[in-house]
């Protein structure tokens, strides 16, 4: 994936990736719960380094309880 982040918005720490989890059944899908990424805090940790770097994030319901993490891994070039 690509994505573009304005400078001022990385500067504020106001940037933030939301990933909505579904899961998908035989009667419906389901949302599983929801990630929010602050987009900040991934450039800060990946500072000086072009190799990709794993970071695991809580994953909440709608009511705010946790759900579980999801994990990834990132690399800015």
């Amino acid at each position: 994936m690509r994505f573009e982040v304005e400078r001022s918005k990385l500067e504020r720490n106001s940037a933030v990736m939301v990933f909505q989890l579904r899961h998908s059944r035989t009667i419906g899908d389901k949302d599983t719960g929801s990630v929010y990424i602050p987009v900040k805090e991934l450039f800060d940790g990946a500072a000086g380094t072009k190799r990709s770097r794993p970071v695991a994030y809580l994953v909440s319901s709608r009511s705010g309880k946790p759900k579980g993490v999801v994990y990834l891994s990132f690399v800015f070039r």
